[in-house]
């Protein structure tokens, strides 16, 4: 488990303690007190679905998945509602090596909106890591 998840992990449980505390020292008559409690709630709600929101996608594509463009080229789009990765994603593409995968050196860029493109001057098959 990366250093990550184990943080996260444990903020949740110490959130959770903290929520089970909350509710049995709130004052129900105290509208301060109660809003806190519901606060606290929804905090350990959002870190518990937090856990499950990708924070990278992959995208595998073949020697057919590629347009050609226009001049020599091809490129292969992919639309930021695809990735779910905002409008400033990082991505590394790889090519397909056997039955494994060697980072290669193509020109991916993303647009304003988040959109990934990926330009080659030959079709070759692999996968594109987008975080």
């Amino acid at each position: 488990m990366s250093f990550k998840k184990i943080v996260q992990n444990l903020s949740i449980i110490i959130l959770l303690i903290s929520a089970v505390v909350a509710f049995q020292i709130t004052n129900q008559e105290d509208t301060s007190s109660v809003i806190a409690l519901i606060s606290l709630c929804i905090g350990v709600l959002g870190s518990i679905i937090s856990i499950f929101i990708p924070n990278q996608y992959t995208f595998y594509f073949e020697e057919n998945s590629w347009i050609k463009d226009g001049g020599n080229g091809y490129k292969i789009t992919i639309p930021s509602r695809k990735h779910g990765l905002g409008n400033s994603p990082t991505s590394k593409v790889f090519m397909k090596n056997g039955d494994s995968f060697k980072e290669v050196s193509l020109g991916a860029t993303h647009d304003k909106n988040g959109n990934i493109t990926i330009e080659a001057n030959n079709v070759v098959a692999g996968k594109v890591k987008v975080t």
